[in-house]
Formats: C-alpha cells, sequence, structure tokens
C-alpha cells in the first residue's frame, strides 16, 4: 500500500513537471478524455502550434467516476483558458462484479448506468466551472456494431450523449458534437471492428478539435454593450401585447399569486386560510395543490382567439412564477405541467395557438428570486436565511426543508445550493429559447448583475440573440425596473419595462413599455377581485403611445384554464376600440407634443387612468409624418373640441392643416384654427359613451417634429 501510494504521489510530481515544462505565453488548453483523445492530441499540438499549449490528463480518462476522482490532479496549478472533455465510452460498456471488462451481459452490467452518468457529469461540470475556464464538452463517438474488446452497444453512445447534452444545455457549456461528424462516415474513419479511429480519423476529429478549441479561445462572451441593438421594429408598431398569470396559484384563488409564499407565513392571511381549507402546511404543502391544477377547461385555440379579438400584436404567459412550477414540458425538471397537474405542455400549446393567429409570443420569467423565496422571513426578492430562523423554519416540519422536495422548493435548508440553482435557473430559460423560439423575453426583478450571476446572464442573453439570428427573425428582451429602482440590464439594453408605470418619468428616452394587470388586486386569479374596464384600458394605452411607450396588458383566468366573463368583456371593448381605431395606435410614433390635460389626475407613483375625460387629448403620428392624430379620451362639452395645443402658436407643418377627419369616416369636420386652438366640432349623432375619439388630421406636407 505504501510502495502503491508513493508511485501515485511520484505520478503528480511528474505530472507536475511535465504541465510546468510546457506553460508558456500561449494559451493553455486541456485535453481530457480517453483513447480517442489520446488519438487526437498529437495532430492536434501539430494544428495549434503557436496557438497554444495542449496538454493531455495523464494517462485515459477513463470513465465519468474515474474523472471525479482524479480531476483536482489532472486540473493542478495551471490556469487554463480551454478545457476540452469528454466521458462516455467507458461509461456504457459492460463490466463483471469485479469490475473487469466482459462482452457478455449475462455476467456483466453497464459500468456507469444513465441516471449515475447524469450525476457524474453533473459534478464535473461544476468543478471545471471553477476553474473560470472556455470549456468544451465533446460528445462521443459511435462505432460499429460488436465492436472488439468490451461489450458496447452500439444504440448506446446517442443514449449517453442526449443525457449529456441535457447537462451541458443546462450550464451553457459549448458543444463540439463529434457524434455527429463521425456517424456519417464511420467506415473511412474507424479502424475496422474497433471504437478507435485510423491515423486519417484521428486527424479529421484533431482539425475538429482545434475548430473549437480556437473559436472557445476568441469567445471573450457577450458584454452589455455588445448586446445593445436597436429596438425590433416590430416591436415598436405593436404598442400592445397580452399575456397572463395562471398556475398552481390559481387552484387556491385566494388573495394572490404569492400564495405559496405565504401560505408559510404563521398569522397572515393566507396561512389562516390555507389552515382553514386546506390543513396545516405540515400536513398540506404547497406541492399537494400541483395535482389540483387540471387545466380541465383550458381550449388554447379559444384564448388565442380571444386575444386576436383583443387586439394583442403578442401575447404568452408567465411560464414559471416564483413558486418554480413550469408551465411546458421540461427535460430540466420534473416540476412541470407536462409531467403533472394538467399533464399538458401549457406554454406549446399555446404557442401553437397563437401562431396559427399570427400573434407574435412572448416568454415571462419569474424565478431567479426562487432561491430561499419561500421561506418565511425572506424578503421577495429571495436571499440568505438569518441564522436564528433557520432552526425555527427547520422545527415547523414542513416539505419547503425536505431534501426530496429541493428542486421545486429551491432553499438552503432542503439542500439546496445557490450555484445549482443558477445552473437550473439559466437552463430552463435556453430550454424555453429552443423549443419554442419565443419572439420577446421578460424576466422579472432580481440579482441580474451581482456577482457569479452577471456573467451567467450575458451568456444567457447572448445566447438568445444567437439563436434568434440563427432563426432569421428579430427578436426583443423587456429590461424591468423593479422595487429596487434599478434596472434588471443596463439602462441602454432592451425595451424599458414598468411595472403599472411604477416610478416612470412622464417622459423616457429610449424605448419603453408598461406592464399592467387587469385587476385591482392580484396578477393571478382571486375570488372577488374587479377588473378594469375596457375604457381605462384603452385611455391608458392611447396616453402611453402618446409618449413613446406600448403596454403588456396581464389577465387572470381561473385554474381550469376559463376567463372570468367580466375580464373577456373588458378585452373584447378594447379589441372593438382597435378594429375602429388602430390606426391611431399601431405602428405609429410620438408626436414632439404628448397632449394636453390635468396630468395630476393620472400620476402618482404609478400611473392611473379611471378618470380621463374629453379635457384629455393625446397626439400619435404616422411612420412618415404625414398625419397627426389627436385622440380625445371623452365626449368633449358640447361635442366641440378647443385644442390650444394645435394653437397657431404651435407650428404643425409646412403648410399648415389640410384637412381634418374623424378616423374612420370620410366626411370632412368642420374647424377652424386661431392664435388660441385649432377648434373642431364633432357630429351630434355619435356615441357619446365612447372610449375615445380619434380626429385625423391632414397636414399640407410634412408633420413639423420639432
Amino acid at each position: 500500500m505504501i510502495r502503491k501510494r508513493f508511485v501515485l504521489c511520484l505520478c503528480l510530481v511528474v505530472l507536475g513537471i511535465l504541465q510546468a515544462a510546457e506553460v508558456s505565453d500561449l494559451p493553455q488548453v486541456l485535453i481530457i478524455g480517453d483513447s480517442i483523445s489520446i488519438g487526437y492530441t498529437p495532430p492536434l499540438k501539430a494544428l495549434l502550434q503557436g496557438k497554444a499549449t495542449v496538454i493531455h490528463n495523464p494517462g485515459n480518462a477513463q470513465h465519468s467516476g474515474y474523472g471525479i476522482k482524479n480531476l483536482d490532479a489532472w486540473l493542478g496549478k495551471t490556469q487554463w483558458d480551454v478545457i476540452h472533455f469528454n466521458h462516455g465510452l467507458h461509461d456504457l460498456k459492460y463490466v463483471n462484479a469485479q469490475g473487469k471488462n466482459t462482452t457478455s451481459k449475462e455476467d456483466g452490467h453497464i459500468q456507469i448506468p444513465l441516471d449515475q452518468y447524469e450525476t457524474n457529469m453533473e459534478a464535473i461540470v461544476k468543478r471545471l466551472k471553477r476553474t473560470g475556464a472556455e470549456l468544451v464538452f465533446a460528445t462521443t463517438t459511435p462505432f460499429p456494431r460488436r465492436p472488439s474488446g468490451p461489450l458496447r452497444e452500439v444504440l448506446e453512445p446517442a443514449r449517453y450523449n442526449d443525457v449529456a447534452l441535457r447537462v451541458m444545455k443546462k450550464h451553457g457549456i459549448r458543444v463540439n458534437d463529434l457524434y455527429s461528424l463521425v456517424q456519417g462516415c464511420p467506415d473511412a474513419l474507424l479502424l475496422p471492428k474497433n471504437v478507435h479511429f485510423t491515423k486519417e480519423g484521428s486527424r479529421v476529429l484533431a482539425q475538429e478539435v482545434a475548430r473549437h478549441v480556437l473559436e472557445a479561445l476568441a469567445d471573450t462572451g457577450p458584454t452589455w454593450e455588445s448586446l445593445q441593438h436597436e429596438p425590433s421594429e416590430w416591436m415598436m408598431d405593436a404598442k400592445f401585447g397580452i399575456y397572463t398569470h395562471w398556475g398552481v396559484y390559481s387552484v387556491p384563488a385566494f388573495e394572490t399569486e404569492w400564495y405559496a409564499k405565504r401560505m408559510y407565513d404563521e398569522g397572515s392571511k393566507v396561512y389562516k386560510h390555507h389552515v382553514k381549507t386546506y390543513g396545516d402546511p405540515k400536513t398540506f404543502g404547497y406541492q399537494k395543490l400541483i395535482p389540483m391544477f387540471k387545466a380541465e377547461k383550458w381550449d388554447p385555440a379559444e384564448w388565442a382567439q380571444l386575444m386576436k379579438d383583443s387586439g394583442a400584436k403578442y401575447a404568452g404567459m408567465a411560464v414559471v412564477h416564483h413558486d418554480g412550477f413550469l408551465l411546458w414540458d421540461s427535460d430540466l425538471s420534473k416540476w412541470n405541467a407536462k409531467n403533472m397537474g394538467p399533464k399538458r405542455d401549457c406554454f406549446g400549446e399555446y404557442v401553437q395557438a397563437l401562431r396559427d393567429q399570427d400573434i407574435k409570443t412572448i416568454a415571462t420569467f419569474h424565478h431567479i428570486r426562487t432561491f430561499n423565496w419561500y421561506l418565511p422571513g425572506v424578503g421577495g426578492l429571495g436571499g440568505a436565511i438569518k441564522a436564528d430562523l433557520a432552526d425555527t423554519i427547520k422545527a415547523k416540519g414542513w416539505d419547503l426543508t425536505d431534501p426530496q422536495f429541493k428542486d421545486l422548493y429551491w432553499n438552503e435548508l432542503a439542500g439546496a445550493t445557490y450555484e445549482d440553482f443558477l445552473a437550473e435557473w439559466q437552463g430552463k430559460v435556453r430550454e424555453v429559447v429552443d423549443k419554442y423560439q419565443p419572439d420577446v423575453l421578460w424576466f422579472d426583478g432580481g440579482s441580474f448583475r451581482e456577482g457569479d450571476s452577471e456573467r451567467l446572464v450575458l451568456d444567457l442573453l447572448g445566447y438568445y440573440h444567437q439563436r434568434a439570428a440563427d432563426w432569421g427573425k428579430p427578436i426583443e428582451v423587456l429590461n424591468k425596473l423593479p422595487v429596487t429602482g434599478r434596472f434588471n440590464f443596463p439602462r441602454e439594453y432592451g425595451i424599458l419595462t414598468f411595472e403599472e408605470g411604477r416610478d416612470r418619468l412622464a417622459r423616457v428616452e429610449r424605448p419603453w413599455i408598461d406592464d399592467m394587470k387587469i385587476s385591482d388586486r392580484a396578477w393571478c386569479y382571486v375570488e372577488g377581485q374587479k377588473y378594469k374596464t375596457a375604457n381605462e384600458i384603452i385611455d391608458g394605452l392611447i396616453d402611453r403611445v402618446a409618449r413613446g411607450g406600448g403596454l403588456l396588458l396581464n389577465f387572470s383566468p381561473r385554474a381550469d384554464g376559463t376567463v372570468p366573463q367580466a375580464q373577456k368583456q373588458a378585452l373584447l371593448g378594447v379589441g372593438q376600440w382597435l378594429k375602429a381605431n388602430g390606426e391611431a395606435i399601431y405602428a405609429t410614433r410620438s408626436w414632439k407634443v404628448v397632449g394636453e390635460g390635468d396630468e395630476s389626475r393620472l400620476r402618482s407613483r404609478q400611473w392611473k387612468f379611471g378618470d380621463c375625460n374629453g379635457s384629455d387629448i393625446r397626439f400619435t403620428r404616422s411612420k412618415d409624418g404625414r398625419t397627426l392624430y389627436a385622440l380625445v379620451l371623452g365626449w368633449p362639452k358640447n361635442g366641440k373640441l378647443r385644442i390650444t395645443t394645435l394653437g397657431r402658436q404651435t407650428v404643425i407643418a409646412d403648410k399648415g392643416i389640410q384637412k381634418v377627419t374623424l378616423l374612420g369616416q370620410d366626411a370632412l369636420l368642420p374647424w377652424s384654427r386661431d392664435a388660441i386652438a385649432l377648434h373642431v366640432t364633432l357630429p351630434n349623432t355619435l356615441d357619446k359613451n365612447q372610449p375615445a375619439y380619434v380626429l385625423k388630421i391632414e397636414p399640407e406636407g410634412l408633420l413639423s417634429l420639432e
């Protein structure tokens, strides 16, 4: 035993000497792999001569379990720039009870089963990420049927690669797909009836590895500056979108979409309701509500039709809220709507229904704050748990601290780590991006630019932009201003977003939208709440568009998927008005003057539009600068408009006004203009209860914008 330890130590010393000998000013590249990578390392070194120093781990990296045991020794003290790694070929082979190679299933088993392989690859990736190197995973290469050596089944590389790729996607690791490279021409590259490659085959592999290594060395990763982009034209034209809060929290339909957190807060209204309705959280935790979320009456086509009839140009849903339950078919977490609850891919079905209606899609993510969020005493943005509270919470016997639920409740008392949480957080977003190709992403407030999260967020957003380029379509990211007063991302990135108009100034220099709930209380459906009228929603939309913004409206379905009639009525009222007057909203731009009227009635910390009237007027203009729209937010006194902003003191266009009509009607309206105002008389036959009236003012020449 002593001799073996001495030999091992001697090997590690020699390894350190060899590594030190090869260290230079060139980038340092570590290759971790089995005999396949041993074969392509010499030609790889030749290809990268003068560009990088290439070192292979000593000997054969064998299976993933062996890799975990030896990883620290292989990494040594070198500051690696790129690590190109693989395990798989030895994981999937058959060995006997003594761990020796075997050619028979009868006296053997696969060395590392798939579930253990996934666990091992998770551990390897986490350790490698701590090096700070650019990581490249190489897929396991295919081989012919019944190759020589230990038993390996021909379909196993694909199965093991699928598992490994799931891990890599979760962590945002780039992939060198050697499996696909070789699959098309194995006979030309592989030795006969062998897993190993010919000299030419090793050269071909080396070329592909060299390409990926050089790309990794050149890729410093996206920066906030590199991600800046002109806002998508379609988004600037859309003005109006609708999404929904719908999920497990819709089942109790009580008080708030934060039900999951507050049901564990003893003394709260939600806690008392939960105990009375379902029982003590000790015996009926939040996860027991999941089977009750059935969506049994949900028809995504019906929702999509409602969005169309409401005038929305983009629509979607909160695909995951703070509770962590996913509304899509996920390969990363079992806590998803396809696997339990509705047993349906809710977001996937809705996306298809929306696209059938030619409506663009939005996915909103609210889960970056989930870590420790459930725990009483932790703030709404998640964060650390106070030491004196930890023991108190554990003593409650709640499922929150049960390790079997740690990947739903995501807190340290259940054994979860923030590192694992962040990796899965971004993995889930990538999964939605890849599976559903949403046109817009929105993120609720959280820690996007703090500590380790910023690099991960930058890589994630860069990935979304790159995927959009692959799809050949423009996308957009909404950049929220949370209660912290600091935008999720730098102010120069994305479309600025204000919750209910909170803390938004009257004029915002960048493209922006407000997101607003249709109800007076919760974002999800709760019993007893009231809803905004179509009039209030329309007036708010008009005001926002006149200021250069837009509106993302949230509606609140019941847990069964039905939409309350009062919400339908409001949405359809908006759509009816937009059908007649959308020309003054869609594809317009703000004019040099927002409008006129007493703004103080609308604005406090948030903006409210329930008290607008005929004295409130807003302006928009066509993109080509040939039409000015004056939108009057109520019936004017005696049907006579006196628009002081458009008096002769204001330069409207080079040669003044040519004609004034009511939008959608050809008949000219009587008008006059003096030094005080533009005076217009509306037809007395008009319905005097319309949400707003739109004057189409056509100038002589182009509108003045200054």
